[in-house]
């Protein structure tokens, strides 16, 4: 079934236990397309943002281009660029999550990885089960913010 969908857009939701020393196995699907080499970093809605060094590179390009002058921009950017992590999937295909990130996600003892097209999102397993129920109800609201996509 997975033959069929585009090779560069990650998808999907898988679940994975994390480790005492927050460790996670990357899910094989994401880890055959975006490599060995990944980046992560803080994240909306306290989640964790996994990006292949090109998507963080392009990422990076769109926030150096954002005025310095606005407090909001100069925040986010903080945010943002104090919690880079390069990472590299060792022989078992996991990465170390630092606590910092873990707990900015709510992180204890699963993680769900959501597919987000180009990019993938890394959430701790309740705190993303929390989010889908308090989001469930408004999913056709959300649909009508949107540009028509059909």
């Amino acid at each position: 079934m997975e033959d069929f969908i585009q090779s560069d857009a990650f998808s999907g939701e898988k679940k994975h236990s994390i480790d005492s020393k927050g460790r996670v196995i990357v899910p094989v699907q994401y880890r055959t397309e975006m490599g060995e080499e990944l980046v992560i970093i803080r994240w909306l809605e306290n989640s964790i943002l996994m990006l292949t060094p090109t998507e963080w590179q392009k990422l990076c390009d769109r926030l150096e281009d954002m005025p310095n002058n606005r407090s909001g921009v100069r925040s986010f950017k903080r945010m943002i660029f104090s919690s880079v992590v390069k990472c590299v999937c060792d022989k078992l295909g996991r990465i170390l999550i630092p606590e910092n990130l873990r707990d900015h996600a709510q992180i204890a003892k699963s993680v769900t990885f959501v597919g987000q097209g180009s990019k993938v999102e890394i959430w701790g397993t309740e705190t993303w089960q929390a989010y889908i129920d308090s989001n469930r109800q408004n999913f056709e609201k959300f649909a009508e913010e949107l540009d028509p996509i059909f």
